[in-house]
């Protein structure tokens, strides 16, 4: 009997070493826009629930949509969370959240809309920026 054998129920069979799966992520312009979009907005719904003159409703589904976008870079989300789902929702909870108003600053919420409108219109596939993906 070799090294890399041995008798299992009366026959000869192959050990093989374990494969170590390690999760890769492909990197390109698109996904980190993505990423900072998704960061940008969890950080505005933190400071709009923080603040007590914001809407709890908007900020509550800012912070569950960001979380939803970022998973989406980690597992595969069932088919009516995908991606664009998600994004087109952060982007309505985002215009919202703008026209709503309140205290402090909305530069947060301008940087992720225009990011998440980027990621929008890259994912429809309304604009091909070259060296985007």
């Amino acid at each position: 009997m070799g090294r890399g054998a041995s008798w299992h129920a009366g026959r000869m069979t192959r050990r093989t070493q374990p494969v170590a799966l390690s999760p890769m992520i492909t990197l390109n312009i698109l996904t980190l826009i993505t990423a900072v979009a998704a960061v940008l907005a969890l950080l505005d719904g933190i400071a709009r629930l923080r603040s007590s003159r914001n809407s709890t409703v908007l900020a509550v589904l800012e912070l569950i949509l960001a979380v939803l976008m970022l998973l989406t870079f980690f597992t595969a989300l069932p088919a009516p969370l995908s991606l664009i789902v998600v994004s087109v929702a952060l982007e309505v909870v985002l215009v919202l959240a703008l026209l709503t108003g309140g205290r402090g600053s909305k530069t947060m919420t301008v940087v992720a809309l225009v990011l998440n409108s980027i990621v929008i219109v890259t994912a429809f596939g309304w604009v091909a920026i070259p060296g985007l993906f």
